[in-house]
């Protein structure tokens, strides 16, 4: 499934959020893996910088009556030329859950620059144009050299501060912002990847089909089974292609914590179900999945925050998604979002151990 949501699954093996993790917003996942242990120094000039994931802190902007927290992320390849792909979004606390919009797409190389300092410079020129314009640079103050979040080999992490302009039309409720001098919170860093390899945990996750994929809204929803950080969530999301904008789309996404799913083997079913009012409503059963293995690449011992688990993954396919109470999401940009029904869905069923 190509859908945002089945990407989380390589999220949890990292303390920091990449493009990969904006799936699970509403989600506090800090308590996955605390601070690296390793000690900080100052940034100073070394070995040019490889495939690197960069995460800014939250940026302040407000518009249609509410503050909003805007991220940006970028995820470069060492290849040559570099390959980039950058994702920035808007997210705001509402009806007891996250409102978030993404827009993600390609940078070509001329609109990205890393030093051997890590110095990150982003001119989106006309690439994002013309929903967005951004002009940021990041420096950074420390470095720290970590393999936590490694299964093997280490990564070296740059925490700094980002600052720059940005202009962004969201298509959304005619909501526009323009900052000229806009800051980033503290938490901001770039991470060379290194030789360091990921082999992450995996969530339960759940997801109903509904319509052409990436046109209808659908449910989604995800539970961490990592010993000692149950979370779960509910989503409804909604992605959209937008016309003249090499290849950039958009994601609609709202979020809300739930209680986790109860799976019943007997009938290879599923229930799952949110809050009864709030941002994200809706109870659903999946019912009589087809079993179908683990999906490819699923690595038998997984690894977060220092530790080595013994994971087991089996996806159910082609279940009947019949929800008891419709899903709905009640969004300030969107109106109500309906979750068409009756459909399919497919679910993982995962334990760590």
């Amino acid at each position: 499934m190509t859908r945002t949501i089945a990407s989380i699954r390589t999220a949890f093996g990292r303390h920091r959020k990449t493009g990969l993790a904006l799936a699970i917003s509403g989600l506090t996942l800090a308590a996955l893996s605390p601070g690296v242990a390793a000690a900080a120094s100052p940034a100073s000039p070394g070995a040019a910088v490889g495939t690197f994931i960069f995460a800014s802190g939250p940026g302040h902007l407000a518009g249609d009556g509410h503050n909003w927290s805007l991220t940006v992320e970028v995820e470069s390849l060492a290849d040559s030329p570099r390959f980039n792909v950058i994702a920035f979004g808007i997210s705001t606390p509402h009806l007891g859950g996250t409102e978030s919009h993404f827009w993600g797409g390609q940078l070509p190389p001329s609109d990205l620059s890393v030093s051997s300092a890590a110095v990150m410079t982003v001119s989106s020129r006309s690439s994002l144009s013309p929903v967005a314009s951004l002009h940021l640079t990041f420096k950074p103050t420390s470095r720290t050299t970590s393999t936590r979040d490694c299964a093997t080999g280490k990564e070296v992490i740059y925490t700094g501060t980002l600052k720059g302009s940005l202009q962004l039309t969201t298509g959304l409720r005619g909501l526009s912002f323009h900052a000229a001098q806009l800051s980033f919170g503290s938490h901001n860093t770039l991470t060379d990847l290194k030789d360091c390899v990921f082999s992450p945990c995996h969530a339960t996750v759940w997801s109903s089909i509904s319509g052409p994929a990436g046109t209808a809204a659908f449910a989604a929803g995800t539970s961490l089974v990592v010993p000692g950080h149950p979370a779960a969530a509910a989503t409804i999301q909604r992605s959209v292609t937008l016309p003249g904008t090499n290849t950039l789309s958009r994601t609609d996404m709202w979020t809300i914590r739930a209680k986790a799913p109860t799976f019943s083997k007997s009938s290879r079913s599923l229930s799952v179900t949110s809050s009864s009012g709030g941002l994200v409503t809706g109870a659903a059963t999946l019912s009589h999945g087809v079993p179908s293995g683990s999906p490819p690449g699923t690595p038998k011992t997984c690894h977060v925050g220092g530790k080595n688990y013994r994971q087991t993954d089996t996806q159910y396919l082609n279940a009947r998604y019949d929800p008891a109470k419709p899903f709905e999401a009640h969004s300030i940009l969107n109106g109500i979002v309906k979750v068409p029904s009756p459909g399919t869905a497919r679910f993982d069923i995962v334990t760590v151990k």
